[in-house]
């Protein structure tokens, strides 16, 4: 508002100033609240933190946002995956969350562990996203563990609902409508 005024201010009080209250956000009390919530959180506080102080508020408050963004994009495509045994000779399964092709590495070493001639379920129940990468990984699979017995079983079309495939999208508008 007073662009003279801040010229006439020293650069080095300003400095000072932004210093003092970097340092004045890292309350003690504070940062053990906010490791209640997990240690990301307070990952990107400190970031945060120490950002402000080293550079400049702006540059601080958008590295902490960034940081936030990226932990929950990460969150958010994370799959828990699990494989158990479902009686003689078939296994399950199960997918829950969002296979993306960060999962690929977690589903290939689960698809490695079958034993020959196992007929493998697929619960896609609580899957809500599944993206080429993870479906074109099942589908190898099925083509080179049928050399050693082994089945794959899903219904299809549900699992094109759950992809990036215009079925997928449709499921969305559907589910919307």
């Amino acid at each position: 508002a007073l662009p003279w005024l801040l010229r006439m201010t020293p650069v080095a009080a300003l400095a000072g100033i932004l210093v003092f209250t970097g340092f004045k956000m890292i309350n003690p009390k504070q940062m053990r609240e906010l490791s209640q919530y997990g240690k990301g959180t307070l990952a990107v506080f400190a970031i945060t933190a120490i950002t402000i102080v080293a550079t400049d508020l702006l540059v601080g408050v958008v590295t902490g946002f960034a940081i936030s963004l990226l932990r929950l994009a990460l969150r958010a495509a994370s799959v828990h995956l699990s494989l158990k045994p479902n009686g003689e000779h078939s296994y399950l399964l199960r997918l829950v969350g969002s296979a993306t092709f960060l999962a690929v590495p977690k589903l290939a070493r689960a698809l490695e562990t079958v034993p020959p001639n196992t007929v493998v379920h697929l619960d896609i129940s609580r899957l809500s996203h599944i993206d080429h990468a993870c479906l074109g990984r099942l589908r190898d699979w099925q083509r080179t563990a049928a050399a050693t017995g082994c089945k794959r079983v899903i219904d299809e079309e549900k699992l094109e609902a759950k992809a990036e495939s215009n079925g997928g999208r449709r499921a969305i508008v559907e589910a919307l409508s």
